[in-house]
């Protein structure tokens, strides 16, 4: 008897990974208990980028690639909580000279009860 070799879902022409399924139908059932898309894929396939001016085809949230890595950056980039500062976030919401400011007070502190 001759098995396919061919993924089980109706319509798709991958290779078989497992249970039947390739590896796109068979990581959707593991991750969501079914093969099936649980909600509409919308094709931007060929639309252009949504900021003023860029022809660029869309790739992601209505933007082409370039538009939305600087948006993600501009989203990531934090700056330091202290009043009237403007540099980078480092860590724990300062700029590292307001961090290291901070950590030398508790350091100095630390050495006067000591």
């Amino acid at each position: 008897m001759c098995q396919s070799k061919q993924c089980k879902v109706e319509g798709c022409e991958n290779k078989k990974k497992a249970r039947g399924l390739c590896n796109k139908h068979y990581t959707r059932f593991s991750r969501y208990g079914t093969h099936k898309l649980l909600h509409e894929v919308v094709s931007v396939k060929g639309k252009p980028c949504e900021v003023n001016g860029c022809k660029e085809t869309q790739k992601a949230k209505g933007l082409c690639n370039y538009h939305y890595f600087e948006e993600w950056k501009r989203k990531k980039t934090k700056v330091c909580s202290i009043n009237k500062c403007s540099s980078k976030e480092y860590t724990k919401g300062l700029c590292q000279n307001h961090y290291m400011r901070q950590r030398d007070e508790k350091i100095e502190k630390l050495e006067k009860l000591g």
